[in-house]
């Protein structure tokens, strides 16, 4: 809009009519090359899709001087017109980042709260699994453990009680209040399932909340 608030310049307009010369030369070479075509078109001596490259060479010529004579008349108008074209594609501009701008925000993933990044199982141009989604995402501030109790020693075992926990993962050992007993009993799932053990070994689960 600034450049065409400023003085026209006598280059830009020179440089346009040569352009728009160029692009008649152009269309002369076009229109020769397809009447020739044609007539050997006519008397069977190439082919039809020889005669319609061409016919289409020569429109498409035409249609680019007529793009820049456009062009050309354009930066002869009087500079009010100029003015209001410029500010109507400043507006058109405008819009298209507006559009642009809400077409990104409906793209936009969001997670329903705040936490941390635990597994990520699809990236920009996988599909995206119904059954795992993108991620997975945990509030690592709360965390919980689920142990594993003996049936045996599940009677011990009440909300509210504390809890130290140790592991291979990691060192030292954690602290936490169980929070929830299940009271369904099942196999281990981390020792093998021993068919001829003693059903004193089916456990019980509980959940564990780690102290922050």
């Amino acid at each position: 809009l600034a450049q065409v608030k400023a003085p026209a310049k006598r280059a830009l307009l020179e440089a346009q009519q040569a352009a728009v010369a160029r692009q008649e030369f152009a269309v002369r070479n076009a229109e020769t090359d397809y009447e020739r075509k044609k007539k050997l078109f006519d008397n069977k001596l190439i082919a039809a899709m020889d005669a319609e490259q061409a016919e289409s060479d020569f429109h498409t010529a035409q249609e680019a001087l007529r793009r820049e004579q456009h062009v050309l008349a354009s930066l002869e108008q009087t500079r009010d017109v100029d003015v209001d074209l410029a500010r109507a594609k400043l507006a058109a501009a405008f819009a298209t980042r507006d559009a642009a701008s809400v077409q990104v925000e409906r793209n936009r993933i969001k997670a329903p709260m705040a936490g941390t990044v635990l597994e990520v199982f699809a990236r920009a141009g996988e599909a995206v699994s119904p059954d795992r989604g993108i991620l997975d995402l945990g509030d690592t501030a709360n965390m919980f453990v689920e142990a594993e109790v003996y049936a045996t020693d599940f009677p011990r075992v009440r909300e509210g009680a504390k809890a130290t926990i140790t592991g291979e993962a990691f060192t030292g050992a954690l602290t936490g209040a169980v929070t929830e007993i299940l009271r369904e009993a099942s196999t281990s799932t981390l020792f093998p399932v021993d068919p001829l053990a003693s059903p004193d070994h089916r456990i019980m689960k509980v959940r564990i909340r780690l102290k922050a």
